[in-house]
């Protein structure tokens, strides 16, 4: 992880039950013109913790103010910080910060990582793993007083606004401000239904993992997961998808009873059939950097004989 300097915000994994970060927002906006020449105004949000910015300008790591303002206020997990594409991962934000609520308090639990960009040393930024804790109150002012801005700033210049990350179009700024907030909001809010049917169906099978070591010292895993979506709609695409719901559930249930059956279902797809959800283990490789990402069509013939073992805690707790 980079090292923190003075800039950065060193921050107590468990805050003192009555201390309260103070969260305001600054808009920054400057005139801009996408990439097929439609003119609008970029409003950059920088967020502050004690009027102290988290993020300045200059930091390759962006706030995503929609994606605050559309989750709003309640339990879940969320990417508030990101790369300028849009993909958190490019700027080493590999794990969402998680939201906790009550009447009076919100919390934002970040992980190790912490936030920062990936340079030597880290210009802005929270160390981490810690904990943030807000008055309700405050937090709620706070983004009501961003939203208010951000309308107030459309209001004036007469011109699209945009305040997410990521290359635009003008298809990009055809919602206002209100209805980017309003998509947003719907979209999360479909993300945390299907997560928790997700977690409804594959319940403890969620964090498997199958590794799987080659006769040439090349490692791969794929999520537990993914192998049930594959084996359960391999056999007939064209079948109603209410058959392959049932199909999967039933393939599931056998996962669940036996993980003897995770690693026979693997088994029985040909390497092509899993090429797409697997990636690359570099850890504890020896000289993992010699080895290339390899085509399917090259490790196909050493599949059979590929070393195959469940990794994370086994189902139903054995």
């Amino acid at each position: 992880m980079p090292m923190a300097n003075e800039n950065s915000f060193p921050c107590a994994s468990s805050p003192a039950p009555h201390h309260f970060e103070h969260i305001s927002f600054a808009v920054c906006p400057r005139d801009a013109v996408t990439e097929d020449g439609v003119a609008y105004v970029e409003a950059q949000v920088l967020p502050l913790l004690g009027g102290r910015p988290l993020v300045g300008r200059d930091n390759p790591v962006v706030f995503d103010a929609a994606s605050v303002l559309g989750h709003g206020i309640r339990d879940t997990e969320f990417w508030p910080f990101t790369c300028s594409c849009g993909v958190p991962e490019c700027v080493g934000q590999n794990e969402p910060i998680a939201m906790k609520v009550d009447d009076t308090v919100v919390m934002w639990f970040v992980s190790e990582e912490g936030i920062a960009s990936r340079s030597a040393d880290m210009v802005e930024g929270l160390t981490g793993p810690c904990e943030l804790r807000f008055q309700r109150t405050q937090y709620e002012s706070a983004l009501e007083d961003l939203k208010q801005t951000l309308l107030q700033l459309e209001q004036d210049r007469r011109l699209p606004v945009a305040f997410f990350p990521g290359k635009l179009y003008a298809h990009n700024l055809v919602d206002t401000v209100s209805e980017r907030i309003e998509r947003a909001a719907e979209r999360f809010a479909q993300r945390d239904r299907e997560a928790q049917e997700r977690l409804e169906l594959f319940g403890d099978l969620l964090p498997l993992e199958v590794h799987v070591t080659f006769s040439n010292r090349a490692r791969f895993s794929f999520s537990v997961e993914n192998l049930a979506w594959l084996y359960a709609g391999r056999h007939d695409v064209e079948r109603p998808q209410s058959e392959l719901d049932e199909v999967l559930q039933e393939t599931v249930a056998v996962f669940k009873r036996d993980r003897g059956a995770i690693i026979a279902a693997a088994r029985s797809l040909p390497y092509s059939a899993l090429a797409d959800v697997t990636w690359l283990i570099t850890r504890g490789v020896d000289n993992w950097e010699e080895l290339a990402v390899l085509e399917a069509e090259e490790l196909e013939p050493l599949w059979p004989e590929a070393v195959l073992e469940i990794v994370g805690p086994l189902p139903n707790g054995t």
